[in-house]
């Protein structure tokens, strides 16, 4: 039928991020100028931002430093992989008192659009709804990434305000859209 999107079965992994992966992750926030804007934004030195560490910093860190960073139980920093190829880093921080987790990813540039996004979010919601037993999920998103707005909606987040002002961009500082979804939302949309 005309204007149906065809299925699309993807092969999407996630696991540990590997040193070899951080230039990769590096390259796609420096050479992608599109990127650091819907991603986390600039640092005042002028070099896109990351959360949690500093890919290349990392990369050439010390395997004791390595470890200490990206082995953390609360925060899971993992590679997404599309069969052995690296398209994306996602980021889960768990609360496990709370039983909230905030979940954020990035996709380099010839990953985006193809149904990816989609896919990841959902691995990440059924192992933190899933797997590990979270009530609330919650994810950021700059006021000016549109596309990554309507596209949480329709995976069933919720809006629940702004941090102003968090995101520094070279034309201003920028809100952080907060949006989340919680365990009875997620059962209803993804298990029924």
């Amino acid at each position: 039928m005309s204007g149906e999107r065809p299925e699309i079965t993807l092969t999407i992994r996630l696991v540990p991020i590997e040193r070899e992966h951080l230039p990769e992750v590096w390259r796609w926030l420096t050479e992608d100028k599109n990127l650091p804007n819907d991603w986390v934004g600039w640092l005042d030195n002028g070099q896109p931002a990351h959360n949690y560490y500093h890919p290349m910093k990392l990369y050439e860190s010390d395997e004791e430093e390595f470890e200490r960073v990206l082995r953390d139980d609360f925060v899971h920093i993992l590679a997404i992989l599309s069969e052995d190829d690296l398209i994306g880093e996602a980021q889960m921080e768990i609360d496990p008192f709370w039983k909230n987790a905030e979940l954020n990813f990035l996709l380099k540039a010839e990953a985006r659009g193809k149904g990816n996004a989609g896919e990841i979010l959902r691995t990440m919601l059924n192992k933190l709804f899933g797997q590990l037993g979270m009530y609330r999920v919650y994810i950021e998103a700059v006021e000016t990434n549109e596309r990554a707005l309507k596209f949480y909606r329709k995976m069933g987040f919720v809006e629940e305000g702004r941090l102003r002002k968090k995101y520094p961009r070279p034309d201003g500082r920028k809100d952080a859209v907060v949006m989340s979804m919680l365990r009875e939302e997620w059962e209803k949309k993804f298990l029924t």
